[in-house]
């Protein structure tokens, strides 16, 4: 189990997730973490 602040992701449930759904749940999440400016507590390289 990886926690990312308060979200959990379970990697039974990513291996169940197609490569597309998942590359658009982080470009979502991207999206979510700019727009709230969470993206400060990550090291995004």
């Amino acid at each position: 189990m990886i926690k990312i602040n308060n979200f959990y992701i379970y990697p039974i449930v990513l291996n169940k997730i197609s490569k597309k759904d998942l590359i658009k749940f982080i470009s979502i999440l991207k999206h979510e973490m700019i727009h709230t400016k969470i993206f400060r507590l990550f090291k995004v390289k």
